[in-house]
């Protein structure tokens, strides 16, 4: 997503790293608390995490649009929400949310193999293959300045 960014409109750019600013310290220390949860043992961190209602490092609020949308993570994009966005705003895990994480396997499969492909190739452009392949983190530790 970093390397997709730095290819847009500078515009654009401006606008994501003025908008990330402010969302660190906005929430900053409840940031450091939500993503310390544990994906791997902690059966309900999507719940505690939604109950923070801390919202995506790249969700403009303003609008309720990514501000990357084209360049989103998977699980950005196997999640649906066929209702009424009120419902999310009044459950932190509304019961008609689906999300389609059954499908993270396949995707992740299928991205390794053409990675595989392009190394062979010696053609993998930026990525470090591979250990660039798969990192299993919170968004918002992405974008974390340092």
């Amino acid at each position: 997503m970093k390397q997709a960014i730095v290819n847009f409109l500078e515009e654009r750019r401006i606008a994501i790293k003025k908008h990330l600013s402010s969302y660190y310290e906005n929430y900053g220390e409840r940031l450091v608390e939500i993503t310390s949860l544990d994906f791997e043992s902690d059966e309900d961190f999507k719940l505690t995490y939604r109950k923070s209602l801390v919202p995506c490092p790249m969700l403009d609020t303003k609008t309720n649009t990514c501000m990357a949308y084209e360049v989103r993570p998977i699980p950005c994009r196997t999640y649906m929400n066929y209702t009424d966005p009120k419902v999310c705003e009044e459950n932190p895990m509304p019961k008609e949310t689906i999300s389609f994480e059954f499908l993270y396997n396949e995707y992740m499969g299928a991205l390794n193999e053409f990675l595989q492909f392009l190394y062979e190739e010696e053609n993998t452009a930026f990525i470090e293959y591979p250990n660039d392949v798969y990192a299993h983190d919170y968004l918002a530790n992405w974008f974390q300045p340092k």
